[in-house]
């Protein structure tokens, strides 16, 4: 679903809006990795990790720096749309 929205948005030249939840589930998925493999790696807990997944904690500096080390874009990361209340 993300990368036929991603497709869509590209022929269109439009800028995705992508979250960076989804992103870094995307990610997961591409690495074929578990939750807890994918959170072991990015340095957190696996529940602190589907807090973030799930909208229920912010992502923190060193998060942004540890999925950037994977493959995450930065833009995604530190994009307006990555903020929650």
């Amino acid at each position: 679903e993300l990368i036929a929205r991603l497709l869509v948005d590209v022929e269109r030249g439009v800028k995705a809006e992508v979250s960076y939840s989804e992103a870094l589930e995307f990610r997961r998925e591409q690495y074929d990795l578990t939750v807890k493999e994918f959170s072991f790696i990015l340095g957190v807990e696996r529940s602190h990790y589907n807090e973030i997944i799930n909208g229920k904690r912010s992502i923190t500096l060193s998060l942004c720096r540890a999925a950037a080390a994977v493959g995450v874009p930065m833009e995604i990361l530190l994009s307006k749309n990555t903020t929650q209340d």
